[in-house]
């Protein structure tokens, strides 16, 4: 748990590239995969700083969990929204021709 609370915003920018790039290149496979990743171990490091661990380090690691699971719904927000614009522009130039 520590790793993933000492080095956070190292984690969180390398797997935010990766997901952005995946969205740009239409691997939405890959991009989901991110988002459910940031989910689960946010949901994991959340419960587990209530259950484990006690004191300030109890608290950090529950806010680091919610920091991730909050990103990791946000980025499956940004998949819908992709999806969603992707497909509206699809139909949109199948129906001017």
């Amino acid at each position: 748990m520590y790793i993933l609370t000492d080095h956070q915003f190292v984690i969180i920018i390398v797997l935010m590239v990766v997901f952005l790039l995946a969205l740009a290149k239409n691997k939405k496979i890959i991009a989901l995969f991110i988002s459910f990743s940031f989910l689960m171990i946010g949901t994991i490091m959340f419960f587990s700083g209530f259950g484990t661990i006690r004191g300030f380090e109890g608290m950090a690691v529950t806010l680091a969990g919610f920091i991730y699971g909050v990103i990791g719904l946000v980025s499956i927000l940004m998949i819908s929204f992709a999806i969603y614009f992707r497909s509206n522009s699809e139909s949109n130039s199948i129906d001017k021709f």
